[in-house]
């Protein structure tokens, strides 16, 4: 089975997550919105990936587990701004005359940057969180010296 992981890993690495991540930063230079989002999803997640292949070439299985979590939760984030998106959408349209000035284009700028940043910075530290209390949680002196202790 370490084969196909293997596989499934350069596959999911070269022909999915770094030419996205490569077109993400094309996409936030080329949007009105690109640089606040470019700024935090598109370079942690390009950052991410390399560090979990980096552990797993080291052999290093646990750490890498624990980079590709956090890069499934900046993968997730992708989807989660969406929501977040129509949500703000949704909430700040009433706003448009008041707090907005009647300019559709500030709206768009704040549900933009809004779901972006909330996209990430809401399932990254619950990754996080995660990856602190369960099983892939890295060993604590502590631990250990309740494993060694013969009481």
């Amino acid at each position: 089975m370490p084969g196909a992981h293997r596989l499934i890993g350069r596959v999911y690495v070269f022909g999915g997550r770094l030419p996205s991540g490569l077109l993400g930063l094309v996409a936030g230079l080329a949007t009105p919105y690109g640089p606040v989002t470019m700024a935090g999803d598109a370079l942690l997640w390009l950052s991410c990936t390399p560090a979990g292949r980096r552990m797993a070439g080291r052999r290093r299985f646990v750490d890498h587990r624990r980079w590709m979590v956090r890069n499934f939760a900046l993968t997730m984030s992708i989807i989660t701004n969406r929501v977040y998106g129509v949500l703000f959408a949704i909430l700040l349209s009433p706003q448009l005359e008041t707090t907005f000035h009647g300019d559709e284009t500030l709206p768009a700028a704040t549900v933009a940057g809004l779901g972006a940043w909330l996209g990430w910075i809401l399932p990254l530290p619950f990754a996080e969180w995660w990856l602190e209390r369960g099983d892939a949680a890295p060993e604590s002196p502590s631990r250990e010296d309740r494993r060694s202790d013969p009481r």
